[in-house]
């Protein structure tokens, strides 16, 4: 989350909604010292707390002050389709809680993870927060509305980010270094590995990769390599992600995130309608 008391704007990080770009570009206006847009920490009442993507119900209990700058500032968001924020939570989630990036793993591995977090999730339906290691899965809404009230006011699709740092920077009247294309985002893309004979292959000589090959080889043939070693994670595991079975959970879980990106993307001014009172 980034704070400008100067010119009266707050910014709320959904996670994996690329935020992390948004934030980057915005991060000169933020007036809080980083304490929202970095930190992990213990809370001494709700336990550990990723302090960079707070729901607002809990923002609203426990930081109130914070939480009345977002009442009385302009509030902006960016929200993404669940059914592509999942893949890339379960990255996110991989990276998180253990050694191996999902490049690394087979898919049986992939599959397993996703079905521990569908198991969690189902679990822990109605959490007001999620712990660190889940917050990537936190509902959308949840950054949107505290309750039946609508917080964020001013709320951009994924592939509309640039516009809202462009907004920003013409409320600041400054200018900016600002995500020009919706390739500038796919950067925060997840990638695997586009056989497993690769992953067999790069696995043995990573070590010697990362010592001499960065070194030696130059920025193209870096990117080369990189092209026929990976693809995007999106794109080797659609049949685990686009599979009856997930695309049901995520589209019942986060139904109400569907219809807000939905109505975002066709009416970016008028929400009330989508959460119900």
């Amino acid at each position: 989350m980034v704070i400008s008391d100067k010119h009266k704007f707050v910014f709320v990080h959904i996670p994996k909604c690329g935020g992390t770009y948004v934030r980057n570009a915005i991060s000169s206006f933020d007036e809080t010292g980083g304490y929202f847009t970095s930190k992990v920490g213990f809370h001494e009442v709700i336990g550990e707390l990723d302090y960079v993507h707070i729901p607002l119900e809990i923002l609203e209990k426990y930081f109130p002050d914070e939480y009345g700058k977002l009442l009385s500032y302009k509030t902006y968001a960016v929200v993404r389709n669940p059914l592509e924020r999942f893949p890339s939570s379960i990255a996110q989630h991989i990276k998180y809680n253990g050694d191996n990036n999902i490049q690394r793993l087979k898919k049986h591995e992939v599959r397993s993870a996703v079905d521990a977090v569908i198991s969690w999730i189902s679990d822990n339906r109605g959490a007001l927060v999620y712990p660190p290691e889940y917050i990537h899965f936190q509902p959308q809404v949840d950054y949107i509305y505290n309750k039946s009230m609508k917080v964020s006011d001013a709320i951009y699709t994924l592939e509309n980010a640039a516009k809202l740092i462009g907004d920003i920077e013409n409320r600041a009247g400054v200018k900016i270094d600002k995500i020009t294309s919706g390739s500038d985002i796919a950067k925060n893309e997840s990638f695997t590995y586009r056989y497993e004979m690769y992953r067999n292959i790069f696995e043995l000589i990573r070590p010697l990769y990362t010592s001499l090959g960065k070194s030696i080889l130059t920025d193209s043939a870096v990117s080369s390599i990189k092209g026929v070693v990976f693809v995007p994670q999106r794109d080797k595991l659609k049949q685990i992600f686009s599979s009856e079975y997930v695309r049901d959970f995520v589209q019942d879980e986060y139904k109400m995130d569907m219809d807000l990106y939905e109505k975002v993307k066709s009416d970016e001014s008028n929400l009330e309608e989508v959460y119900p009172t």
